[in-house]
């Protein structure tokens, strides 16, 4: 547009002249249609056509040999290319040497093989098996990262080479034809035969990596095969673990005897201890990258301050809704808060890290919970927070005793009377006697206390009478699943009240989001909420020890394979597709709010072309993520031809309506002879436009009903917009007065009522007019434009007020009179004549029976 206003300026045309003439938004407009358009029509071709892939591509590229004329040139950008290919092998140079990380892991694991091998189902603890199968599965996965690593230096050394060769053979090709001509200098053919040896060297330097690199990826692949032998080791210990928690182990407690042996000597016993836990924690930290978490931990930390002090400029009080819990969260207990935050979020993120370290972090969770949960429950759930702390440190210290033969069953007698007691005593027994203050609360209290102590009465029986393992997991089960709650309960609550002070807070922000903050806070919080119910049910099953059986039936039962006629579909597919299709719609969603109305884009652009903008954007995101679900479903878009077909007939029969009203939506998104927020009149219908859809508009009318009008309607009748091109409205007052008075004095009053009104533009200047000589009246006009929505209030003040000046000023406003007059045609008093009645009257006979 810029490149035509010096033009436009020299026939003395100004920018604004420009945008008079609509050529502006008669460009913009089809520009973007244009473009939508062919994004609508082109997306789901280009997905469909991924079928062709690289090497078909490729195929089809046949080496031709270079025109003489043209070597020197392609000599120049063919060095340049090969510079850049050297630089990928300079590159792969720099990557880790996988053969020093292929002995040092080969060496340690099947040292640590041979001792998970060497374990027995009767003789192993639940910690060891834990412990083991998280330090495997962290070998699993970084095993599995540089696979991938090599698998995709190899693609690259792949493409590298079927250009290299691709190259070579152009030039054998053009120094065959060179030859063949007596006319071509040497020198050239000399060139020509240096860059056929340079290709040459650099092919065979790329093939010889990609040799060792395959060599390497099938030592690593060897490892991950042990290391999925071992993992698969290590789950049929557990499920042996698992059959056999009803069956006895070991013999009643009163037959069982202590032997010196299970406790002395203890520094042997503890050393054992610690040696184990020692090794898995080094290994992990010496392998383990830490970058990722540590990031994240420092964002966690810049986003909570900058909230804090975002919040803390509101100017809040007690007074405010939700105050009093941020302030709690940000002033009173900042730093345990943020402390909860971050070492829940290094539990959930790190979830192979050592049990010892797992234990050592849930137990200063645990303790940090105990100042914030009071804020949520009081002083009694403080007091069971540290009931489930004590009880946690209990359970956590039984790893030791394992090590120390028949006593850790002496142990579990303790850890259970102990778990007992402090349940009764300090739960129940208290909240029984204050169950008249707080019935409903004590209720539930004492409730899931009586449960807590019948599994720690199961766990004394069970230990009595030889069933270790089953003690072992209802201790367990008893002491964590409380203190998953708790950790849950609270982490939902701090994040609640950061969520929606976020939200507070962001309404300072000028953005165009802070309108949907309620819908924002709304739809986080129900994240939140599947968050923590999700979370919730891994660590309980985690904590049950049946996670990954459970999470191995799932991922079977995804996987499995439907055989409909020839299409084949899984539930994992269907999820997917139905998982993509949603995210593309909470992406359109999202792109609304980020960029939809923006008062910073509405400067330059109207508000009617950015509702268009968000309208085709979204629909292409759908439109993408409907192909890309149904690709990711498996199925054939292709195979839908005979349906479009159909398609076709049935919309030319029963669907036209349909179809006239979404072409009628999409002329009145781009030529926009309505635009949201106008205020318009269709038919009988008058009101402002809230909405325009694929199908119908949606109008508010001022009696406060909302209509849904189709499309194919607004376009094809009568529509009078009043505010298209701007928002004002002119107002027309028509008033009489009485003959004899003076007109130019009626009119210099209406003038000056006008003028004096705050809602009366100056420009237009309001207007007073002689309309004519009516029966009884001089007939005047008032004419003043005003803003549409001040409207109807300005025309009641404007009539109010030439009243109250044609009564100041004596002047008359006369109304129609009817004299009626009633003239007497009678002057003496009328003579009424009653006929006689016929001689066969019924009357008559009847005074003659009388007679007789």
């Amino acid at each position: 547009m810029k490149l035509w206003l010096p033009f436009l300026q020299i026939f003395g045309m100004k920018q604004n002249s420009v945008y008079l003439f609509g050529l502006k938004d008669f460009l913009m407009k089809r520009t973007l249609l244009f473009f939508s358009l062919s994004l609508v029509m082109l997306v789901p071709s280009v997905l469909m056509a991924q079928t062709l892939t690289a090497t078909d591509t490729t195929a089809l590229k046949k080496p031709v040999a270079i025109s003489l004329l043209n070597v020197s040139n392609e000599l120049e950008q063919t060095q340049n290319r090969l510079v850049k290919i050297s630089q990928n092998v300079k590159e792969l140079d720099i990557q880790p040497d996988f053969d020093s990380l292929i002995g040092v892991h080969s060496h340690f694991l099947e040292s640590e093989a041979d001792d998970v091998n060497k374990v027995k189902a009767q003789t192993i603890s639940n910690f060891y098996l834990e412990n083991a199968s998280r330090n495997w599965t962290g070998y699993q996965k970084r095993i599995k990262v540089a696979i991938n690593d090599i698998r995709s230096q190899l693609s690259i050394l792949q493409e590298n080479i079927k250009s290299l060769t691709f190259e070579k053979e152009v030039w054998q090709l053009t120094l065959q034809n060179a030859s063949e001509k007596a006319d071509v200098p040497n020198e050239l053919k000399s060139q020509i035969n240096k860059m056929i040896t340079q290709i040459s060297k650099l092919k065979t330097t790329f093939e010889a990596t990609q040799t060792k690199l395959i060599l390497q990826e099938n030592k690593l692949t060897d490892l991950l095969i042990t290391t999925n032998d071992v993992l698969d080791k290590i789950q049929n210990l557990k499920k042996q673990m698992r059959a056999n928690l009803f069956i006895s182990s070991e013999s009643v407690l009163w037959k069982s005897a202590l032997k010196h042996s299970d406790i002395f000597p203890v520094a042997n016993h503890l050393s054992n201890v610690w040696n184990i836990n020692k090794k898995s924690i080094s290994i992990y930290f010496v392998q383990k990258n830490f970058f990722l978490i540590l990031l994240i931990l420092l964002l966690e930390t810049v986003a909570f301050i900058f909230l804090r002090n975002r919040y803390n400029k509101l100017g809040y009080n007690e007074s405010n809704p939700g105050f009093v819990n941020a302030n709690f969260v940000f002033n009173a207990k900042r730093v345990p808060s943020l402390l909860f935050i971050q070492l829940s979020t290094i539990i959930i993120v790190l979830q192979t890290i050592p049990l010892s370290i797992s234990a050592l972090l849930t137990m200063a969770l645990l303790l940090v919970a105990i100042p914030l949960v009071s804020r949520f429950a009081g002083d009694k759930g403080k007091q069971q927070s540290m009931i489930i702390f004590f009880l946690f440190v209990i359970n956590e210290t039984e790893v030791i005793f394992w090590y120390f033969g028949d006593l850790l069953r002496y142990y579990l007698l303790v850890e259970a009377i102990a778990g007992i007691v402090m349940t009764y005593y300090l739960m129940a027994f208290k909240f029984k006697k204050r169950e008249t203050e707080n019935a409903p609360y004590a209720k539930k209290v004492i409730l899931i206390s009586s449960f807590i102590i019948a599994l720690f009465s199961i766990t004394i029986v069970a230990d009595i009478f030889g069933f270790v393992n089953l003690a072992t997991l209802l201790t367990k089960t008893t002491t964590k699943i409380p203190a998953i709650l708790l950790i849950i309960f609270l982490l939902y609550k701090l994040l609640e009240i950061i969520i929606v002070s976020g939200c507070e807070a962001g309404k300072s922000f000028k953005w165009n989001a802070v309108k949907y903050c309620s819908n924002i806070e709304l739809n986080l919080i129900r994240v939140l909420k599947l968050a923590a119910f999700y979370l919730l049910i891994e660590m309980a099953l985690e904590t049950l020890e049946i996670y990954k059986p459970v999470a191995d039936w799932i991922a079977e039962a995804l996987v499995y394979d439907i055989a409909i006629g020839s299409i084949s579909i899984s539930m994992g597919r269907i999820l997917g597709m139905i998982l993509i299709i949603v995210v593309s719609y909470f992406t359109a969603n999202i792109f609304k709010v980020l960029f939809g109305n923006s008062e910073q884009v509405n400067k330059r652009l109207s508000k009617g072309f950015m509702f268009a903008i968000n309208k085709t954007v979204g629909y292409i995101i759908i439109t993408i993520g409907f192909v890309l679900g149904f690709a990711y479903a498996g199925i054939d878009l292709g195979k839908f031809g005979l349906l479009a077909g159909a398609l076709g007939v049935g919309i030319g029969f029963g669907l036209q309506n349909i179809v006239n009203n979404f072409i009628s939506g999409l002329i009145l998104l781009y030529e926009r002879p309505v635009e949201v927020g106008d205020i318009v009149t269709v038919g009988t219908l008058m009101g402002e436009v809230k909405s325009i859809g694929v199908r119908a508009s949606k109008i508010k009318t001022f009696d406060g009903a909302d209509v849904v009008v189709p499309n194919g309607n607004i376009i094809s009748n009568d529509l009078i917009n009043w505010t298209l091109s701007d928002k004002k409205r002119r107002l027309e007052i028509k008033v009489g007065v009485a003959y004899g008075n003076n007109p130019n004095d009626v009119l210099k009053l209406l003038q000056k009522v006008a003028v004096n009104n705050d809602n009366v533009l100056v420009d237009p200047a309001p207007i007073a007019l002689f309309d004519d000589f009516g029966d009884s009246s001089l007939n005047f006009r008032l004419l003043a434009w005003v803003h549409f929505n001040n409207s109807l209030s300005t025309k009641s003040q404007l009539s109010i007020a030439i009243y109250d000046a044609l009564a100041a000023a004596d002047i008359g406003i006369p109304f129609p009179q009817i004299d009626l007059h009633v003239k007497d045609h009678f002057t003496e008093q009328p003579k009424v004549v009653i006929p006689n009645p016929p001689a066969n009257s019924p009357e008559i006979v009847d005074n003659e029976h009388d007679k007789d």
